[in-house]
């Protein structure tokens, strides 16, 4: 049994693997489904955001998550086509092709709203992981969607939390990894914006949020508790498929593109 003072000591060091992965290397391969699509530069702070749009009508927005880029969306994006659907599809600030900006729920939602100013309409969003959090988000200030689906949502500091965890050294007791998850909340600043139980009580537009029981990063109690909140969501748990899987598995795209083609 550790004391405190140990405890203390060996979580502020756990608690320091938060941050950047040093091992991260950018998903900057094109998708397939953008050979021959221009790439737009979207302003965005003191650097731009690298974005697509094929078709003319009001679009889908495709959200990745986490040290992800428009490539998670190929399968989808295959099936929007087939659908004569029109889609925008980025790589969010920090990832892929865009500038980098620290990720944060500000910087990610505000880059939401500037994708869709530029590259509009959109009618619906589809967004993954911690981007299916900041979309909700954005959905709740007013962007105009009128159908999103969710993949594996997260909330705030999953990527930071399964960063720690994975990174931590074998065998550290779990008492260490649950008081270097507290650190890390006590020591990141609050965002207002990321009110994800309020954002999703606002929605008034239909749901599907799509979650693996499976899932390595997170529960599916995240997109439990969001549905919780959201007025006529439907909530899919599903076996295997994992955190990214669960978005690029064939019937669950083929569920996505059908409920945002309704």
């Amino acid at each position: 049994m550790l004391s405190v003072e140990e405890v203390e000591a060996q979580a502020e060091a756990v608690a320091s693997l938060f941050g950047p992965r040093p091992d991260y290397v950018k998903r900057t391969r094109l998708a397939p489904e953008l050979e021959g699509v221009t790439q737009q530069a979207v302003p965005f702070g003191e650097g731009t955001i690298a974005a697509w749009r094929v078709g003319e009508r009001p679009a889908v927005l495709l959200l990745h998550g986490a040290f992800d880029s428009q490539i998670l969306w190929s399968p989808l994006m295959a099936e929007l086509r087939r659908l004569d659907r029109a889609f925008v599809v980025c790589d969010m600030p920090g990832f892929g092709r865009s500038s980098d900006v620290l990720p944060t729920p500000d910087t990610q939602i505000e880059a939401i709203h500037a994708v869709t100013e530029a590259l509009g309409p959109i009618d619906a969003i589809v967004g993954h992981s911690m981007n299916a959090a900041n979309g909700v988000c954005a959905v709740a200030e007013g962007l105009p969607a009128r159908r999103m689906v969710t993949f594996a949502l997260s909330p705030r500091f999953e990527p930071q939390f399964a960063r720690i965890d994975r990174r931590a050294p074998e065998g550290t007791p779990r008492e260490v990894i649950a008081r270097a998850h507290q650190l890390v909340i006590e020591r990141t600043p609050e965002s207002p914006r990321l009110d994800i139980a309020t954002a999703a009580t606002r929605l008034r537009i239909p749901g599907l949020l799509i979650h693996a029981r499976d899932d390595e990063r997170w529960s599916p109690d995240a997109s439990a508790f969001v549905a919780s909140h959201w007025s006529g969501s439907d909530l899919r748990i599903v076996d295997g498929l994992g955190h990214r899987g669960v978005a690029r598995d064939p019937a669950m795209v083929r569920l996505a593109a059908e409920f945002v083609c309704a």
